[in-house]
This record gives structure tokens, C-alpha cells and sequence, in this order.
């Protein structure tokens, strides 16, 4: 389990251009930034959508500007951080 998982209370899918989409992952969502820490199977790059259902219902739509991948260091694992705007 990653150090920042009680920091991951969205879920999130990948949407390709294609429209295929990723598996469910936990994710940060900020403004203007996604934060993702399980990686695995996953890969995001500029242009994707990253879709997320709120509590109440509505869906959001963020397209991806950057993706910032980081390979991790020591405790801290592998993650994106995502330039997003939304959309």
C-alpha cells in the first residue's frame, strides 16, 4: 500500500482517444491536477481524458495536458501527476 493512499479518495478511469477505457483507479483530483499512484497497467499521455463520477452524480471530464511521470524514490512509488484541464 502506497504512503499517500488515504490521500486517494476519487475514482478515476483513463479514456483514450479511441474511446477505450482504463480499469477504476484511486486518484487525488485537484484543480488542475490528478495525482495517480497505481500505475500498474496504466499508461496515461497527453491528449487522454480522465473521467470521474462525483458523490452526487454529475460526471467530470479532464483532458490531460501533461502527464509528469515519476519513477519514485525510496518510499515514495511510482505515480503520475497529471496537468489536466477541465473540461
Amino acid at each position: 500500500m502506497s504512503i499517500f493512499a488515504s490521500l486517494m479518495t476519487d475514482t478515476v478511469q483513463v479514456i483514450k482517444p479511441n474511446g477505450e477505457e482504463s480499469r477504476k483507479v484511486k486518484a487525488s483530483v485537484q484543480k488542475n491536477k490528478i495525482y495517480i499512484d497505481d500505475i500498474r497497467d496504466l499508461q496515461i499521455v497527453r491528449g487522454d481524458v480522465i473521467g470521474r463520477v462525483r458523490s452526487d452524480g454529475v460526471i467530470e471530464k479532464y483532458h490531460v495536458i501533461d502527464e509528469n511521470f515519476s519513477e519514485g524514490l525510496g518510499q515514495i512509488p511510482p505515480h503520475y501527476n497529471l496537468n489536466v484541464q477541465r473540461i
